[in-house]
């Protein structure tokens, strides 16, 4: 779900929310002047209801607000996991196309950053249910590139046993 679609769900929520206590509200006023018939002491009483109607909706748009911005955080932690495994799987392609060099090095900084990024996907997996979707379509990418590199070892193992066999 990008930022836009989040924004728009969530605004739905405040208003739905937000026309639910003016029905309140408004039920309030109507139910106040229906039950008093002209009675002074019931409408003495309206404002008194109103301020606690008030006094709830504002605390219900404040819970909504911090509701809003906590969402924001784990959005912002999600993007930047996201980014993290992004990045790492940037720089195993990039080595991947760079075959025919020395690459052992470059590959035992990917795998540590690999690493990393797993831990920090596990600390995340609460985040979002698409985030073991993810991680799994992540794992594979990892396995199939490590199958490749054992394929290419063992095909590097052969071509060095060719020429003593060729030459005895």
């Amino acid at each position: 779900m990008d930022m836009a679609d989040y924004q728009l769900t969530l605004s739905r929520e405040i208003d739905a929310r937000l026309k639910s206590k003016c029905n309140k509200l408004a039920d309030a006023f109507v139910d106040d002047i229906d039950s008093s018939s002209g009675s002074q002491s019931s409408s003495s009483r309206l404002p008194e209801r109103v301020k606690l109607i008030i006094e709830e909706i504002e605390r219900e748009e404040a819970n909504l607000r911090k509701d809003l911005y906590s969402a924001d955080r784990k959005f912002a932690e999600y993007y930047n996991v996201l980014e993290q495994i992004l990045g790492v799987l940037i720089k195993l392609v990039k080595d991947l196309k760079l075959q025919h060099q020395h690459q052992y090095v470059r590959f035992e900084e990917a795998s540590a950053a690999y690493n990393k990024a797993v831990t920090r996907l596990r600390e995340y997996q609460g985040v979002d249910p698409h985030f073991d979707t993810i991680a799994r379509q992540y794992h594979d990418v990892v396995k199939k590139l490590e199958n490749m590199q054992w394929t290419i070892h063992q095909v590097e193992m052969d071509l060095k046993r060719l020429p003593d066999h060729v030459s005895s």
